[in-house]
């Protein structure tokens, strides 16, 4: 499947209308975000924030309810809830590794228990068009791996059956 193709039927799945209105995310507002946090984001998520913003995604959390096989029983399983607005970042990122959160990651959306979804900090001059997406959980100040990329990670849940 073609990234623009995740993205789209990502957005089509998941999304669903938000309680309060967000500005969509422009190339300037992730530029100022990298030069302050002194990171580049993948063009992956660059192209799907750029396009879609900051969506609201409560049903994936249903969707990995709903589907018993997808998910070992002794695995736990964080849903993305929401994607950050740029400025969010920002602000989630100061919070969080005053809180406990390493400094070489940068969150860009979050799961229902406040658990923030990321990318590694790092500097990539040309970008890279992927990256892994890590995940921090809060509870226990930790951090895994949670995709091998932002689009693998977006067919996960796209993989996940109703």
């Amino acid at each position: 499947m073609q990234r623009e193709d995740i993205h789209k039927e990502f957005v089509q799945r998941f999304s669903f209308p938000a309680v309060q209105e967000v500005a969509p995310a422009t190339a300037a507002d992730l530029q100022a975000v990298e030069a302050d946090l002194k990171s580049t984001f993948p063009a992956s998520y660059i192209s799907f924030i750029t396009a879609y913003g900051p969506i609201f995604t409560p049903d994936v959390s249903e969707a990995l309810g709903d589907c018993e096989v997808c998910v070992p029983p002794e695995e736990e399983v964080f849903a993305v809830r929401e994607f950050l607005p740029p400025s969010q970042i920002i602000h989630d990122y100061q919070v969080c590794t005053a809180g406990g959160m390493p400094d070489w990651l940068i969150p860009f959306a979050v799961d229902f228990g406040g658990n923030l979804f990321g990318f590694r900090r790092e500097v990539n001059h040309p970008r890279t068009d992927d990256s892994p997406v890590l995940v921090f959980d809060h509870d226990y100040c930790k951090i895994r791996g949670e995709a091998e990329s932002f689009d693998a990670w977006l067919e996960y849940y796209l993989s996940l059956t109703t």
